[in-house]
C-alpha cells in the first residue's frame, strides 16, 4: 500500500490547475474596477448609492428610472405639520357643517317636551363599540315620532364616520307563518345539521320543525321550572347534537333531540331543590352546570358520556338570586349574580377554589343580566331601572354605555350576531313605557 501511495503522487502533482499567469491577474483587476466604477456612477448617481448600470439591461427592456431623493429641511418639515394639522381638526369637526347644524336643531326643536327632551348625540359615539372614555348615554326616541324619516336619514349620510356602522333599515313580519299563542318561552336546538324551536307550554314542549311545522307535543306531569338548550359535538358518533336539560320538582331531566322523532329523555338528576334557572358552561375542557334555587348558587361537574355528575361549590346568597349570567371574557370567566339592586360578579377557575368575589355592581331592580361578545370584547347587560352596558377592560367591568330615562325599565336584552364580513352584532332590547 505504501508503494502505490508512492508512485499516485506524480499523478496527483501533474493533474493540479496551472497558477493563474500576471496578465490574467491584471485583466481581472482591471475588469473588477470597470463594473465597480459602473456601479458607483452610472447615470449621473450620488455617490454612495448604488445603481444597476445600463450595460447589465437586456436589449429591448427600458432603463430604470432616475433615483429619487427625499429632501428633509424646514420647508418639508412645515409642510407635513400643517397636512397633519388639517387632518385631525377634519376628524374632530366631522359631520359639523352648516346643514348638520342645521338639521339637529330642526330635530331638537320637533322632538323636544318638557317631560323627555330629545338628544341628537354624535352618532360615533352611539356605538356600542367606540373607544371613547366615558360612558355615553343613549335615548329611545320614544317621543319624536313627528321627525321627517328622510331628513333623519339626510342628517345620518351627512355625517362623516370614522368605521363603518351597521344601520337597520326595517323589520318585515312573517305573515305565511302561525305559531302557537301558548308558549311561554322558545329556545332553539340543532341536531344533524338541521335547526329546531322547542316551545314551552302548561303540558309539556313543543317541538317545532325547521319548517315550523309540529314534529312533537311532550307531555310532562309536572310544571317545568327552568330549562336549557345546549348543542353539542357528540365524541361517540362524530355529529352534532342537541339537548335540552329542563328542571321540574327537585328533578333535573336531560333530552336528546332525535332529528325526525323529537325529544327523547337519557338522564335524569336528583338534586333536592327547586331550581329556577340553569346555565352551562366549559372551562379548560370542563363541563360545568350553574344552578339557581331562591338564594342558593350551586355549581355541578359533570360527564355526559360516563354519566356521572357531582356538585363542585354551593354558595349562599343573602337576597334572592335574580339573574345569572356567564362571561367568559377569554383569560377568565365570571358569573354574575343579580341580587335585588346590585350585580355581584364572581370568578370561577377549575382548581377546587372557591368562587372569589370580584366586582359589586349597583344596579337598582336589576333585571335581564346577558352577557356577550362584540368585536373582540366581553360585554354585560344589565337591565332594570338604570339599564347599562358595562365592558370587561383589564379585570374589571366599567360602564359604556347607559340607557336613558325614556326606556322606562328593561325585562330582557336579545343579542344577535349578524352574518357580515365583520363582527357584528344586533341587541334588541325589551323594555316598557309608560304613556
Amino acid at each position: 500500500m505504501l508503494i502505490w501511495h508512492l508512485l499516485l503522487w506524480p499523478a496527483l502533482i501533474a493533474s493540479a490547475p496551472p497558477r493563474p499567469f500576471a496578465n490574467q491577474k491584471a485583466e481581472v483587476a482591471k475588469l473588477r474596477g470597470e463594473l465597480e466604477k459602473a456601479l458607483e456612477y452610472d447615470d449621473g448617481a450620488p455617490p454612495g448609492v448604488v445603481v444597476a448600470p445600463t450595460w447589465t439591461q437586456q436589449a429591448g427592456q427600458a432603463p430604470p428610472g432616475k433615483a429619487s431623493k427625499v429632501v428633509v429641511n424646514h420647508s418639508s418639515l412645515s409642510s407635513a405639520s400643517a397636512i397633519r394639522q388639517e387632518i385631525q381638526q377634519a376628524v374632530a369637526h366631522q359631520g359639523q357643517n352648516q346643514e348638520v347644524l342645521q338639521l339637529e336643531a330642526l330635530l331638537k326643536a320637533r322632538g323636544s317636551s318638557k317631560d323627555s327632551p330629545a338628544q341628537v348625540s354624535k352618532s360615533r359615539h352611539e356605538l356600542l363599540g367606540a373607544t371613547v372614555q366615558e360612558a355615553n348615554v343613549v335615548e329611545s326616541h320614544s317621543s319624536s315620532q313627528t321627525v321627517d324619516l328622510e331628513q333623519l336619514q339626510r342628517l345620518e349620510l351627512s355625517k362623516r364616520r370614522t368605521r363603518d356602522m351597521l344601520i337597520l333599515a326595517r323589520i318585515e313580519e312573517l305573515l305565511n307563518c302561525s305559531m302557537p299563542t301558548d308558549v311561554d318561552r322558545w329556545l332553539t336546538l340543532q341536531a344533524n345539521g338541521s335547526v329546531y324551536l322547542v316551545g314551552q307550554q302548561q303540558e309539556g314542549l313543543l317541538v317545532l320543525s325547521e319548517e315550523l311545522t309540529p314534529l312533537q307535543s311532550y307531555v310532562h306531569p309536572f310544571p317545568i321550572t327552568a330549562m336549557l338548550g345546549i348543542n353539542r359535538w357528540n365524541r361517540r358518533v362524530h355529529m352534532q347534537e342537541g339537548l335540552l336539560v329542563m328542571a321540574s320538582q327537585d328533578q333535573l331531566i336531560w333530552m336528546r333531540l332525535e332529528p325526525s322523532l323529537g325529544l327523547k329523555p337519557i338522564w335524569h338528576w336528583t338534586i333536592g331543590s327547586h331550581v329556577t334557572e340553569i346555565r352551562a358552561f366549559n372551562l379548560e375542557g370542563q363541563d360545568y352546570l350553574a344552578l339557581v334555587a331562591n338564594h342558593t348558587l350551586n355549581i355541578y361537574v359533570y360527564d355526559l358520556e360516563a354519566e356521572e355528575f357531582w356538585i363542585a361549590q354551593r354558595v349562599q346568597m343573602a337576597e334572592t338570586i335574580s339573574n345569572l349570567a356567564i362571561l367568559d371574557t377569554g383569560r377568565e370567566l365570571l358569573l354574575a349574580v343579580g341580587q335585588w339592586d346590585e350585580v355581584l360578579i364572581y370568578t370561577c377557575t377549575s382548581k377546587g377554589q372557591p368562587l372569589h368575589l370580584r366586582q359589586q355592581v349597583a344596579a337598582p331592580e336589576v333585571a335581564g343580566v346577558t352577557a356577550f361578545q362584540m368585536g373582540g370584547r366581553s360585554y354585560l347587560a344589565l337591565g332594570g331601572i338604570m339599564p347599562q352596558i358595562l365592558v370587561y377592560v383589564q379585570g374589571q367591568l366599567v360602564p359604556r354605555t347607559i340607557l336613558g330615562q325614556n326606556f322606562g325599565f328593561v325585562d330582557h336584552y336579545l343579542p344577535i350576531p349578524v352574518r357580515s364580513y365583520r363582527d357584528d352584532l344586533l341587541l334588541l332590547v325589551q323594555h316598557r313605557v309608560a304613556f
